[in-house]
């Protein structure tokens, strides 16, 4: 098993940790350590078919075999690991998880981001403008009312230079395209949406002021919908997602990290 260096937390005497001490644990530090065990398995640390044992985890975290539990079914719950009577915890094929889970996404942008991205951007490019086409028949009136007030406002936020704000617009307004759309499944699809788009302002991979076409074009998608242009709701849908691919490639890039 890897070593206690990648534990984002404190180690008690004898390297166990407080909780395993007689303090109580806490949701804080269940969470803790599926980030790391989340961050191993999809860096390949553990590789499919690897096993990871109860024991091994009590020792290393310093927890009990409940909190392991816990923790094991948390990762289940995402398809991660599956748990064999007299094996283990048993690692399972990539292919079988649950890439659309928020957590699993945030843990490939870090281990892969330039193919995450890639990845990401082609499941929005197949799905966002169709639900902007969509959204351009079967959108409510208060829906339209606040894809324009939305648009609007990420015009005012972009030339005040607010990331922060920016983004908590954009992630809003995507979401409603999404359900303005009338399909449920595009509409489930807003967590994926979010993540990239936080995951790309945390990374400082926006602009210091958003790109003015792109501004543009979410006011131009928000029009279209209220007129009822289908044809041209998903042509905008579909150059705002390609520049935002482009613009995100490029800055990785240039990035020392790339």
């Amino acid at each position: 098993m890897p070593c206690d260096r990648h534990l984002p937390f404190g180690s008690g005497p004898g390297g166990r940790s407080a909780a395993a001490n007689g303090a109580s644990l806490s949701g804080g530090l269940h969470g803790k350590i599926v980030d790391v065990l989340g961050r191993e398995i999809s860096a390949g640390v553990h590789p499919p078919g690897s096993v990871l044992r109860v024991e091994d985890l009590e020792q290393r975290f310093g927890i009990s075999r409940s909190v392991v539990r816990e923790v094991v079914r948390t990762l289940a719950s995402i398809r991660l690991v599956v748990g064999r009577q007299r094996i283990g915890i048993v690692v399972r094929p990539r292919a079988e998880w649950n890439t659309f889970d928020p957590a699993l996404i945030r843990w490939l942008l870090e281990v892969d981001r330039t193919n995450q991205v890639r990845t990401l951007v082609e499941l929005r490019t197949a799905v966002e403008p169709v639900a902007a086409g969509a959204a351009a028949h079967r959108a409510e009136a208060g829906q339209v009312e606040e894809l324009t007030r939305l648009a609007g406002r990420m015009r005012e936020l972009a030339v005040e230079g607010d990331l922060e704000g920016f983004l908590e617009a954009d992630v809003a307004f995507h979401s409603l395209v999404l359900s303005a759309s009338g399909n449920e499944m595009f509409a489930q699809l807003h967590e994926v949406v979010r993540e990239v788009l936080r995951w790309r302002t945390e990374q400082g991979l926006m602009p210091a002021h958003p790109e003015p076409m792109a501004v543009d074009l979410h006011g131009e998608i928000a029009r279209c919908i209220g007129e009822g242009n289908s044809a041209r709701a998903e042509e905008a849908a579909r150059e705002l997602v390609a520049e935002s691919l482009h613009g995100t490639l490029a800055l990785l890039e240039s990035s020392p990290e790339a």
